[in-house]
């Protein structure tokens, strides 16, 4: 298959790459300058900004395309009305040329805060009750790709990631805050450590955006995560006991109210399944830091 990725030097762009590689896949990566570090015979970069359709169009076209990743919302953790509203426009032109160029599947990502405001299990179909902006202006995206893009003969398939974590996880996030505060045997700061995630490992979304692409007849949302709830003090033990660090909490009931987490029944049907259990994700997490630290 030949496939168009966009955020392919991303967080989750750098997991997805080389899956997509590994199963035979031709690529063509959208990037603002190099490669994004990968090479590969089977790999193609085009230097070009989402915001500026005609840097791409004609490689776009001469690669013939048959299916698209879009994994791109630049700016992050810039969550303000400008940044969403650039994305969004972006995201819509995007769209545009992907349909005038013939591409036949679109699998973008949108984000698990879609269902704020709910609680407990989340299926596809629901939709929250306060969603925050990034929320909204994601949403507005599946929106139209669901009423453009989806024909007879195309699909657009929505990939809705729970809390993701790994290696290449952005520095402020929870579990790498946690290990920098342990690894120097310091207390983390924890605002709330009753709050409850559904956290899923990187290569395992990856793996589940590669089978949203590859399988033939899927579109609609999908959920990715883990579909279980876990603390947060959960999480701050675990990785207490990875580095042999005193657990920090005490173990206690989870808090579920007002917390929410993935129905992954739909994107199982398809034969995935979490390679990672919450454990062995973060072992292989922090090791990849400790060695990178060494």
């Amino acid at each position: 298959m030949r496939i168009f990725v966009t955020g392919g030097s991303g967080f989750i762009g750098k997991s997805l790459v080389p899956v997509l590689l590994s199963r035979g896949h031709e690529l063509l990566i959208l990037t603002r300058a190099g490669g994004g570090g990968q090479t590969h015979k089977n790999l193609t970069a085009v230097v070009g900004d989402l915001n500026e359709p005609s840097t791409f169009r004609d490689a776009l076209r001469s690669f013939a395309t048959s299916c698209s990743v879009h994994l791109a919302w630049q700016g992050l953790p810039d969550y303000s009305f400008e940044n969403c509203r650039n994305n969004l426009l972006a995201g819509l032109n995007l769209f545009k040329m992907l349909r005038e160029t013939g591409c036949k599947k679109v699998v973008a990502v949108g984000t698990c805060w879609e269902y704020e405001g709910l609680s407990g299990i989340v299926h596809e179909g629901d939709v929250g009750s306060s969603l925050n902006l990034f929320a909204s202006f994601k949403l507005a995206l599946k929106q139209v790709g669901d009423g453009f893009l989806n024909s007879p003969d195309s699909n657009f398939v929505w990939a809705r990631p729970f809390f993701v974590y790994g290696p290449e996880q952005r520095p402020t996030a929870l579990i790498p805050t946690v290990f920098r505060s342990l690894n120097l045997n310091e207390i983390p700061s924890i605002q709330r450590a009753e709050a409850v995630n559904d956290f899923v490992h990187v290569d395992d979304v990856a793996v589940a955006i590669a089978t949203l692409a590859e399988v033939d007849g899927t579109r609609g949302v999908y959920n990715i995560g883990s579909g279980e709830p876990r603390a947060v003090w959960e999480v701050v033990n675990q990785i207490a006991r990875r580095l042999k660090h005193a657990e920090v909490y005490e173990r206690r009931e989870k808090s579920l109210d007002g917390a929410f987490w993935a129905s992954t029944q739909r994107i199982m049907e398809l034969g995935w399944k979490p390679r990672f259990d919450f454990q062995q994700g973060v072992s292989q997490t922090l090791s990849t830091w400790l060695r990178q630290a060494a």
